[in-house]
């Protein structure tokens, strides 16, 4: 079975495999980063009555890239612990599109692929933004914000793979963004 969006299913004697597309994940980021960034923006405003106070775009670059290895490393942590044959099957790759990404090739169980891509999300992403929101710290909130959006590629797997029971394994297969799912 094809799907025309964003990724291909197929049932092989591997079990299931998704394969996704770098290019259109990139696409499809760039609009919901557009779209966050002015409603943060706005809710930010409206809640505390300031503007947008001044930031280089060198400390915001830098933020970005040191935040972008935290959540790398978060990975790396969480894939290692996980994997039966430990750090040794974690790798690191760009694939097409330009999405850098932590990759366990050792197969994990769907629910620890859940628990990986979801917590640089919560600690780096979603208690940021949070607090900078709820707390008027702009540069907090935006860094939170811009964190959730570079982690983009994990939300969009994850919502992908929704709909496979938590005790399935997962193989993330490094070579492309691709995945085979099997239930031994």
């Amino acid at each position: 079975m094809t799907n025309k969006t964003n990724f291909s299913i197929v049932q092989s004697k591997k079990g299931t495999e998704i394969v996704l597309s770098g290019r259109k994940i990139n696409k499809q980021a760039w609009i919901a980063t557009i779209i966050m960034l002015v409603a943060g923006i706005a809710l930010f405003e409206m809640i505390h009555g300031k503007g947008i106070p001044d930031i280089t775009s060198l400390t915001l670059f830098l933020s970005l890239v040191v935040g972008i290895g935290i959540n790398q490393l978060i990975h790396y942590l969480l894939f290692g612990l996980f994997s039966p044959k430990g750090f040794r099957s974690i790798s690191f790759i760009r694939h097409q599109g330009g999405i850098f990404t932590c990759h366990c090739n050792a197969p994990i169980r769907m629910w620890q692929y859940r628990i990986a891509c979801l917590t640089p999300i919560i600690l780096l992403g979603i208690i940021p933004f949070l607090y900078g929101m709820i707390n008027g710290y702009f540069h907090i909130m935006e860094l939170g914000m811009l964190m959730f959006l570079s982690a983009f590629d994990d939300i969009y797997i994850l919502w992908q793979l929704r709909s496979f029971e938590k005790n399935l394994f997962i193989n993330d297969c490094y070579e492309d963004i691709r995945f085979q799912i099997d239930g031994k």
